[in-house]
């Protein structure tokens, strides 16, 4: 059941509102800032485990993005993860 699968939350969006400051012109000033975290499933090409595999669903030609597939999470599973 969808409803109950636990995912894993593994990336965030940060959403930064600003307004420019008339002023000076060319300045802005940050008048707010909101979080958004999702889930991503990722897969790869390559022995992880080595390490030596490249991300399929993030890296410089491909972003990830909160359509893709979510990452759930099971009691002795294995999640493949990575930082930037």
């Amino acid at each position: 059941d969808q409803h109950n699968t636990p995912y894993l939350y593994n990336h965030i969006r940060f959403i930064i509102k600003y307004n420019h400051d008339d002023d000076t012109g060319s300045l802005a000033r940050i008048v707010g800032f909101e979080v958004e975290p999702f889930s991503v499933r990722h897969t790869y090409q390559g022995d992880y485990k080595g390490h030596h595999f490249q991300m399929s669903t993030c890296n410089d030609a491909r972003h990830v993005d909160r359509s893709m597939e979510h990452q759930s999470i099971s009691e002795g599973g294995e999640v493949i993860s990575h930082m930037m």
